[in-house]
């Protein structure tokens, strides 16, 4: 049996701009947040031993967000980044 997953609302962003035969990287690329941010978020997660759902769990959010974020695809948010910068001590 298999299970069903929702896309996040960052690739049915970014799939919607596709579809649409409208692909401008330079255009979908400015509402994400950069890779280095995720590369620090994964960074801090894995040193302190989380998991991408204890993560999740203790800033309120949906692992999706977490997971979008670390792959560089999380679209800026300043609720999110205030979450992120509040826990991270950034």
């Amino acid at each position: 049996m298999s299970t069903f997953v929702l896309p996040s609302l960052n690739q049915r962003i970014i799939n919607k701009e596709i579809e649409s035969n409208n692909y401008n990287y330079d255009l979908i690329s400015k509402h994400l947040m950069p890779i280095e941010f995720g590369n620090k978020i994964k960074e801090y997660r894995i040193k302190n031993n989380l998991t991408q759902l204890d993560l999740a769990l203790k800033l309120n959010l949906q692992v999706n967000i977490i997971n979008d974020y670390e792959n560089g695809i999380g679209i800026k948010n300043k609720i999110i980044i205030a979450k992120f910068n509040e826990i991270f001590n950034l």
